[in-house]
């Protein structure tokens, strides 16, 4: 077993081999290294550039740190066996690895959790995966959980996958992370637009991917004046891949008013699950609209019947468009 005090000082001497080290269990993947191990040697790593408020004011008024700072890039926690320990630990490694610039936390049970990643300036690629509880019971919300580390460093976020929230606050994700390219929500329902936030602006311009996983087929709420997913569609004219599962929301009025702002011009993959709401009127304005349409999935959409998927086809054929059609 590798001596414990040693522990900081292999990983200084091979910083820079170690831009993709990935700590898993808050242990890193050097062999018969311990748990406890693991975040104590963090925290001599941080108490060696000076305590954690030392090292905060280091942030706060240089934003770099000492020379012994490693240049991991890769973070990658599960917090499954919660602690103090544990959120202790996750605090020296931001602190000491200032140059991490993709982050998986799963099993995430409590907001302290992320409040550390507010100083990582270079953080990209973020995804959080919340504990079964906190899905069941909504104990971890997004205005207090994920919305605090967009209002810091969201400018520089490309990549975000949440979770198991309850509700995601897309608007807020729209103007806190302007280059925002791709989004993944899993069992996390985005939440009905208001007037908190400006209707100015360009929202989700860059937006690439936008995946939207549903847990069950919600209703709609028919006196809702306007939907958060149309608020997305509408506005990502960069869409190149959709996919949608359990998605009420979706109709042929939403994927209307998304061609007429911009046609999905740079659309190249849809792929709808248990999208019920959408039929086959949606569909074909999709095909019949010049874009860059190469493969279209439809899995158990009750709107559409088999006699819409050949008719499809036979358009497909008809004009010799270069799409695969998948109906299951």
């Amino acid at each position: 077993m590798l001596p414990q005090e040693h522990v900081a000082d292999f990983l200084k001497e091979r910083s820079h081999i170690l831009t993709d080290f990935i700590f898993d269990h808050m242990t890193e993947t050097i062999d018969n290294l311990t748990h406890s191990e693991t975040a104590c040697s963090f925290s001599d790593l941080a108490l060696q550039n000076g305590s954690e408020n030392d090292l905060q004011e280091k942030l706060d008024t240089s934003g770099e740190l000492s020379v012994q700072s490693l240049k991991i890039r890769t973070l990658n926690c599960d917090l499954y066996h919660y602690s103090p320990e544990n959120v202790q630990c996750l605090n020296a490694t931001v602190l000491t690895c200032p140059d991490v610039t993709t982050v998986t936390l799963t099993n995430v049970s409590n907001g302290s959790h992320l409040l550390p990643l507010k100083n990582l300036a270079n953080l990209s690629k973020l995804s959080i995966n919340l504990c079964e509880d906190c899905r069941d019971d909504g104990l971890l919300h997004y205005d207090t959980g994920i919305k605090p580390v967009l209002e810091k460093q969201g400018n520089k976020i490309i990549s975000l996958e949440l979770h198991g929230f309850a509700v995601v606050d897309n608007r807020s994700v729209g103007v806190l992370c302007p280059n925002i390219k791709r989004i993944d929500l899993f069992q996390a329902r985005l939440a009905p637009l208001d007037d908190s936030v400006s209707e100015d602006g360009q929202f989700f311009r860059k937006l690439e991917e936008f995946i939207y996983h549903l847990s069950e087929d919600e209703e709609v709420d028919p006196d809702e004046e306007a939907s958060p997913l149309s608020f997305v569609l509408e506005n990502a004219s960069a869409l190149r891949c959709l996919k949608l599962t359990k998605c009420a929301e979706l109709n042929d009025s939403i994927i209307s008013k998304a061609i007429e702002e911009h046609s999905f011009t740079n659309l190249e993959v849809l792929q709808l699950s248990e999208c019920n709401c959408v039929t086959c009127e949606g569909i074909e304005s999709l095909l019949f609209t010049d874009n860059g349409l190469k493969e279209m999935k439809l899995d158990n959409c009750w709107g559409i019947h088999n006699s819409d998927f050949q008719s499809c086809k036979s358009f497909v054929k008809k004009h010799n468009l270069d799409v695969n059609l998948v109906w299951v």
